[in-house]
C-alpha cells in the first residue's frame, strides 16, 4: 500500500542541527505518521531540500536531525516524512559505481531508483549466535597484512591528512586485495583535491609545431602489466594511448590499475 505523504509546517524549534516540529497524533485506527528513525524531508522557503531522521518523538512533538546542518533553514521551512528508515540500493547494479552518504549515485551512471532496497539499520545481532569472521583477505601491503590485517566482512579505518595522496594507496588495496568485492567509504571534507598550485609556475599548452625531420621518434615502452595494453597496443614514453568506455562501466579501477602498475 502506497503511504499519502503529508507537510507539516509547524516547526517549533531550531537548536544546532536539531529541528521540532509538532505533528498531529494518528487517528483512532490509522497508522501513525512518524516512526522512530523515519526518513524526512525538510524543503526551505527557496526549495532547497535536506534529509533528516527522526530521532525523538515526544507526543506530538518530534525531533529531527537534519544531515545538512540546519544553515538557511528557518520556521517558514516545511517538512515530509518518508515513511521509511535509510535505505541502500540491493542489486548487481551497485558493483563500480560512487555514491554518495545518503545512497544517490554521483557518477552519472545509469539511474538506480527501481532497483530493489534495503533497510540500514536492523536488529541488533546476538553476539553467542554471531559466526566470529576468521578468514584473511590479502591485500599485499605489509603495514595492512601484518599489523592491522583485513578480514573477511570486517573494516579497517585508514586517515589522512588534507593533501596526501591516499586515493592511489586506496586503489593499491582494491586492486591487490584478494577478494572479489571491496567496497571504499569516506568521510571528510569533499573539497579535498590536494595543494593549492595557484602560485606555482605555468606554461602555455599550446605552441609551435614539432619539425617532423628534427623529432626523436618515441621508442621506449612502459610496461602496465595490462597483457590487453603491453601485447597489442602498448605504452611508449611521451606517447598517448585511448582508452574507451560505455556508461556505467567500472572505468575509474581500471585506470587505476594502470597508473600504479605502469614502470613510469
Amino acid at each position: 500500500m502506497t503511504q499519502e505523504l503529508v507537510r507539516y509546517s509547524r516547526i517549533l524549534e531550531i537548536v544546532g542541527d536539531i529541528l521540532k516540529v509538532r505533528v498531529p497524533p494518528a487517528s483512532h485506527g490509522k497508522e501513525a505518521a512518524v516512526r522512530f528513525g523515519d526518513l524526512a524531508i525538510l524543503e526551505g522557503a527557496e526549495e532547497q531540500q535536506s534529509l533528516a531522521q527522526v530521532i525523538n518523538i515526544d507526543r506530538d512533538v518530534v525531533s529531527l536531525q537534519i544531515f545538512t546542518g540546519t544553515k538557511g533553514v528557518s520556521t517558514a521551512s516545511t517538512v515530509t516524512f518518508l515513511g521509511h528508515p535509510m535505505q541502500t540500493t540491493y542489486s548487481a547494479n551497485v558493483l563500480g559505481r560512487v555514491f554518495d552518504g545518503t545512497g544517490t549515485p554521483i557518477d552519472g551512471g545509469p539511474d538506480l531508483s527501481m532497483d530493489p532496497k534495503v533497510n540500514i539499520g536492523g536488529p541488533s545481532v546476538n553476539p553467542s549466535e554471531r559466526i566470529v569472521p576468521t578468514k584473511m583477505i590479502r591485500t599485499d601491503v605489509p603495514m595492512i597484512d601484518i599489523f592491522n590485517c583485513l578480514v573477511e566482512s570486517q573494516k579497517i579505518p585508514i586517515f589522512s591528512v588534507s593533501g596526501e595522496p591516499y586515493n592511489p594507496f586506496l586503489a593499491r588495496i582494491g586492486i591487490q586485495a584478494d577478494a572479489d568485492i571491496v567496497v571504499f567509504g569516506g568521510a571528510g571534507d569533499p573539497k579535498d583535491r590536494g595543494p593549492d598550485l595557484d602560485m606555482d609556475p605555468k606554461v602555455n599548452i599550446g605552441g609551435p609545431s614539432v619539425n617532423p625531420t628534427e623529432r626523436v621518434l618515441a621508442s621506449k615502452m612502459i610496461r602496465t602489466d595490462v597483457p590487453m595494453i603491453d601485447v597489442f597496443n602498448c605504452l611508449v614514453e611521451s606517447q598517448k594511448i585511448p582508452i574507451f568506455s560505455v556508461s556505467g562501466e567500472p572505468y575509474n579501477p581500471f585506470l587505476a590499475r594502470i597508473g600504479i602498475q605502469a614502470d613510469a
